[in-house]
């Protein structure tokens, strides 16, 4: 891999970024809709986690 993300998972990861400032600060507008868009992309996290 040479320690480069490819755009899909640059995606990926940037959403999550968007969810953890949600939960952090508007934690009170948080809903179920939010919480399955945070689980779609937790199997490309995986594979990036074991690609280091």
């Amino acid at each position: 891999m040479g320690g480069i993300i490819d755009g899909g998972m640059n995606r990926s990861l940037s959403s999550l970024v968007y969810y953890q400032n949600l939960l952090s600060h508007e934690y009170h507008t948080f809903d179920e809709s939010d919480l399955m868009e945070i689980l779609a992309p937790l199997p490309q996290v995986s594979d990036f986690s074991f690609c280091r």
